[in-house]
């Protein structure tokens, strides 16, 4: 494997990080990743579905060419977040999309929780507001 180029695999997902320079240097070292996984996971038997894989590219820049990065002929798609472990990284590395995730799930808990205090036991003014905060 390259320098700056790093394989992870959990469970059913694999992640092929990959530091570089250039657009140029990017396509080729996730081509030689791809060609590693590739020959991996047919000595092993299994297939990787290319419809479902995608990538991020994160940078500071503001104008680049997208990469064309292929896996078994087919281009992959270009997305802006995705979830890693239960993180939700986005391209600007900005947290946004993980924290409006964090909220939702609060939300729901604090609603199924109100249901249930209200349900069983009565809730009085006080304790709604202690909830809330």
């Amino acid at each position: 494997m390259e320098d700056n180029t790093e394989i992870e695999a959990f469970a059913d997902d694999t992640i092929i990080k990959i530091r570089a320079k250039t657009i140029k240097d990017l396509e080729e070292r996730a081509r030689n990743a791809i060609d590693i996984l590739t020959k991996w996971s047919q000595l092993s038997k299994l297939t990787f579905n290319a419809s479902k894989t995608k990538f991020v590219l994160f940078t500071k820049n503001t104008k680049y060419r997208k990469p064309e990065i292929y896996l078994n002929n087919h281009k992959l798609e270009i997305c802006y977040e995705f979830k890693h472990l239960g993180v939700i990284l986005d391209s600007k590395l900005n947290w946004n999309s993980h924290c409006q995730h964090l909220k939702a799930k609060v939300n729901q808990i604090l609603n199924r929780l109100l249901v249930f205090a209200k349900n069983k036991y009565g809730i009085n003014g006080k304790a709604l507001g202690h909830i809330y905060k």
